[in-house]
């Protein structure tokens, strides 16, 4: 698939270290994850859905060298797949994650084990994706936007037991089990979208950016006869 990319970075650690009747130890994995390209689901509006929707006789360009689109009647409402996968390509989503566990494991005496451990999964991610005017489409959008996605979430579990295991004789065993375990898990989510931008260069691709650069105003006036002007841009 063309204008498009996934740069993927992991590392995993696992380690365990027995001190007498203590063991410690701990198992992680982080991962960071970038693509380019806003390939995401295959829905109707990915580049996969377009070219199964795009009729065949469509070109790729037109006749003065621009995309080329579905405008006639009866040809759908497709949209151009090489297009959309072109003004898509400096779309990127950044992916982070840490997911892990610590432990601890005491025999207290010969049959009774305490145990202890806690497990984190942290996760963030940001988008940023432009939205360029679509005039080849049989259903045109003509502004340019910007949408962005930001998340974290934090989840963490924490599991405690304490298991007696003992044999008396040779027909009584008794295994008993107490635990406790507290869960709890939070996300934040927020979304941004502007349309209107002044530019489409990569730099300006921030949500104020929209507004183009801020500027003050201020009037006198005195009756019908004069008035003042205050200007200033930055």
């Amino acid at each position: 698939m063309i204008h498009n990319g996934l740069d993927r970075f992991s590392i995993r650690a696992n380690s365990e270290f027995n001190i007498g009747r203590l063991s410690i130890g701990e198992n992680f994995a982080i991962s960071r994850e970038q693509n380019h390209g806003n390939m995401g689901n295959q829905d109707e509006q990915s580049v996969i859905g377009q070219i199964i929707k795009m009729q065949p006789i469509i070109p790729v360009y037109d006749i003065d060298g621009c995309f080329a689109g579905a405008k006639a009647n009866t040809l759908g409402n497709g949209s151009n797949p090489v297009a959309a996968a072109y003004k898509r390509k400096d779309n990127t989503g950044t992916y982070n994650r840490v997911l892990g566990n610590f432990y601890a494991s005491l025999e207290i005496i010969d049959g009774l084990k305490l145990k202890s451990s806690f497990g984190v999964n942290v996760t963030s991610s940001l988008y940023k994706g432009f939205n360029f005017p679509t005039p080849e489409n049989s259903e045109p959008t003509m502004v340019w936007s910007l949408d962005e996605d930001y998340n974290t979430s934090l989840e963490w579990t924490w599991t405690n037991t304490l298991n007696y295991v003992k044999t008396f004789g040779n027909n009584h065993n008794i295994n008993a089990l107490l635990g406790y375990e507290a869960i709890d898990s939070k996300r934040n989510w927020l979304n941004a979208g502007m349309a209107g931008f002044v530019s489409t260069d990569q730099a300006a691709w921030y949500i104020s950016d929209a507004l183009g650069d801020p500027s003050t105003k201020t009037v006198y006036s005195y009756g019908n006869l004069w008035s003042l002007t205050f200007s200033s841009e930055s």
